[in-house]
């Protein structure tokens, strides 16, 4: 069985203090049900950028960070980790992977080398991947996907509230629910 998952809102948590609506104001601009994401052109953009990536800013969610490492050792399975950053946060997913103990928990790990938008960088993953099962906080981009892996069971990651889904995406509170979509 194969299985992907993101990696900020799953493993890495936001800035403590900015609330995650604005985060998706500064990322998507005033086009919030549209999966393309805003590329920061100026190198001041991905400065800024770069440091609020930054462990400092980026605290792990250790209660699912400890699940990922108890799962990678299920030798049945292969566990992807697929992360639309952009290449120039390249060495800060590195420097956070290793912090907190998450470089050895992936079958292969998945970086935004080419700068794709990142439902479209998901989308070519997952198409070469033909993954069972993958984990994603963005419902915009689960709502994008599922029009194109229907075969793929399409878990959104939010412990804090739940929505009524569109068919095809599923709605988890603990990454332990993974276990119900095993088979």
């Amino acid at each position: 069985m194969k299985i992907g998952f993101d990696l900020d809102g799953i493993f890495i948590d936001g800035p403590p203090i900015i609330p995650k609506g604005i985060i998706e104001w500064l990322y998507r601009g005033s086009q919030n049900h549209d999966p393309k994401y805003r590329f920061p052109t100026t190198k001041f953009e991905q400065t800024i950028r770069k440091w609020s990536h930054s462990p400092i800013f980026r605290p792990e969610i250790s209660r699912n960070v400890e699940f990922i490492k108890q799962l990678s050792k299920d030798k049945g399975l292969k566990i992807y980790l697929i992360s639309s950053r952009y290449k120039f946060l390249e060495n800060e997913t590195m420097i956070i992977l290793k912090k907190y103990g998450l470089e050895n928990s992936f079958s292969k790990i998945f970086l935004n080398a080419k700068n794709e938008q990142p439902h479209l960088f998901k989308k070519n993953v997952l198409s070469n991947l033909k993954l069972d099962i993958f984990v994603e906080d963005d419902l915009i981009i689960l709502k994008f996907l599922k029009n194109y892996y229907p075969k793929t069971t399409l878990l959104w990651y939010n412990p804090k509230r739940g929505i009524r889904l569109s068919e095809g995406i599923f709605h988890i509170k603990d990454l332990k629910d993974i276990y119900s979509s095993i088979k």
